[in-house]
């Protein structure tokens, strides 16, 4: 199986030949096809209430976008989130399968996490911000950010039933491709990749201060076929961390740094047997950080 980006770069081998992913440029917007028709069927936030005040929660209108986006079955439905404008989102799930093939959100303006603790009450006892679940063939770019205003989780702030939430997560998502956004000061871990298939990211700036705990980049998670490329991680933790059960990792020209490098592991935790396989790091810089790339292992107690 290849992914072809057609502005330059390499294509990524992976081991399955039975499908091949096409991804390319049409004007700033990266468009991803997967062998279907494209279309431009537009779910503007702004149109279903969002004020874009970065004041009033506009979580309500993501979720009737998405939910009115998710349930079309007509072509690539788009969730459009304007430039100019920020928009405050408590913690959120947008599940999916949808009914459509693909869908893309288009992210140009910037997404904003509570400024207090008791602004994180509706969800955060699950311990996630924006949380993705069995959507496939999703597409999320734009050159908006996600700021996660993680500086009081740092202080390690409490709230009774919440933990520092994840920034985006994905479950089981698979085809996904993120490109061209940023992410900032999530409370904890940025970006998590769940038992999901097929992923590749590109050109995506992640940054938090080197002080800041836990607060990893990338962590991929019994998954496989994942590609991260021409993209910059410097936070408090590791740039990028790859878990137990994941396999086929290409990681390639990714600036890392502060942080603590890219890591496997933590492996075997009491004993147990825990698999990382074929991940390939290749072109990447590390500046300031503890380490370059690394395994990491619990120490056998028996």
């Amino acid at each position: 199986m290849y992914r072809k980006w057609k502005r330059g770069g390499h294509p990524i081998p992976y081991n399955n030949p039975l499908q091949i992913i096409t991804l390319f440029a049409v004007g700033s917007d990266l468009v991803y096809t997967n062998g279907i028709g494209y279309s431009q069927d537009i779910y503007n936030v702004q149109d279903f209430g969002a004020t874009g005040n970065g004041q009033n929660d506009d979580s309500q209108a993501f979720l009737k976008a998405w939910n009115s986006a998710c349930g079309t079955n007509k072509g690539t439905p788009i969730i459009r989130v304007p430039k100019g404008q920020t928009y405050l989102l408590n913690p959120l799930t947008f599940n999916g399968p949808c009914k459509s093939d693909s869908i893309r959100i288009q992210i140009d303006g910037n997404i904003v996490a509570p400024q207090t603790l008791a602004g994180w009450k509706a969800g955060c006892q699950y311990g996630r911000w924006l949380h993705f679940v069995q959507v496939n063939n999703l597409v999320i770019s734009g050159t908006g950010t996600f700021d996660g205003r993680g500086s009081m989780w740092w202080r390690k702030a409490t709230y009774p039933g919440c933990k520092a939430p994840t920034g985006l997560r994905f479950y089981r998502c698979d085809n996904l491709q993120l490109k061209g956004f940023t992410s900032v000061n999530s409370p904890n871990k940025h970006i998590v990749f769940q038992s999901c298939r097929n992923v590749f990211v590109d050109h995506l700036h992640i940054r938090a201060p080197s002080t800041s705990p836990n607060t990893d980049g990338i962590v991929i998670s019994g998954s496989s076929q994942i590609g991260i490329s021409e993209s910059f991680i410097g936070t408090g933790d590791d740039c990028i961390s790859i878990k137990s059960g994941s396999s086929y990792i290409n990681i390639t020209h990714v600036t890392c740094g502060p942080g603590h490098g890219i890591s496997i592991g933590s492996l075997g935790i009491g004993g147990g047997n825990h698999t990382v396989e074929e991940v390939h790091v290749r072109n990447c810089s590390f500046r300031g950080t503890t380490n370059g790339a690394r395994i990491k292992t619990w120490k056998d107690y028996y």
